[in-house]
């Protein structure tokens, strides 16, 4: 069993299982394939609905001994409904109809019919016709059988990837949005609280200290007062008068204003 040997094949029909266990078997041995399960055909709706819900993809199956080739679009056409919701439910890639018992089964056949029963070419993803089983066209009927295997093969595998990509395609998205997460929390981490090693660690500022400026007033009197001293000694009382300040006589003041 394969990787992909997941699916359930429903063959529909109006017929017996009986008259088609040949393709029954052939399906069976395709890769891909768990199971097959027969669906008689009936006019009880409801059951074939149920049925179709157990299924992977369908086969309709029409048999020539039937008398005619009355599928869809033709005077009392077999298939017309049941076609048409085989392939809304699975997806026309997922239905395959399958003719069986027919002494022609030609390409030029194949084309007439589709020309004629354009609901098969639009619901379907192929037409294949089977002879009468004989001797004579035993290698005829193998290669369809194979043609019919690869379908089904290609039908497992593209739901397979389906699957599993959608998976994918979620886990990636799922990592890609943890992983934005966790970088925007490290960047507002980083940027507020900075480490010793970080490029953009900043130095303690340095208080500047303002010194007021020195009064040199005080001392280049002292100096000059010394200076002169040293060049022409005074008394304490001359030296006294030189640094007090001058008092003025208010009454002299007084007698020199009122004079005329």
């Amino acid at each position: 069993m394969g990787c992909c040997d997941h699916l359930v094949a429903g063959i529909f029909s109006r017929d017996d299982s009986t008259t088609y266990q040949w393709l029954t078997n052939a399906v069976l041995e395709t890769s891909g394939v768990k199971d097959v399960r027969p669906v008689l055909i009936t006019n009880n709706w409801s059951d074939f609905m149920a049925e179709v819900d157990k299924c992977s993809f369908a086969i309709l199956y029409h048999s020539k001994l039937r008398g005619r080739l009355n599928i869809t679009d033709v005077n009392d056409s077999l298939y017309d409904a049941e076609l048409k919701f085989l392939a809304k439910k699975f997806g026309t890639k997922k239905v395959i109809v399958v003719v069986g018992d027919l002494k022609e089964a030609s390409d030029e056949q194949k084309k007439r019919m589709l020309m004629e029963q354009k609901t098969i070419g639009c619901s379907s993803r192929d037409l294949i016709l089977f002879f009468q089983a004989t001797d004579r066209n035993a290698l005829s009927q193998a290669n369809k059988i194979q043609h019919l295997q690869k379908i089904i093969t290609k039908i497992a595998w593209e739901q397979f990837t389906e699957k599993y990509a959608t998976r994918l395609v979620v886990f990636l998205l799922g990592v890609l949005f943890i992983g934005i997460i966790a970088g925007c929390v490290l960047f507002i981490e980083y940027h507020h609280h900075p480490t010793a090693d970080s490029p953009l660690t900043t130095e303690p500022a340095v208080p500047v200290t303002f010194m007021p400026e020195k009064t040199t007033t005080a001392p280049s009197i002292v100096t000059n007062f010394s200076e002169a001293n040293a060049s022409s000694p005074l008394s304490t009382s001359e030296m006294m008068k030189a640094t007090s300040p001058q008092t003025v006589d208010i009454s002299t003041t007084a007698n020199v204003s009122s004079s005329p």
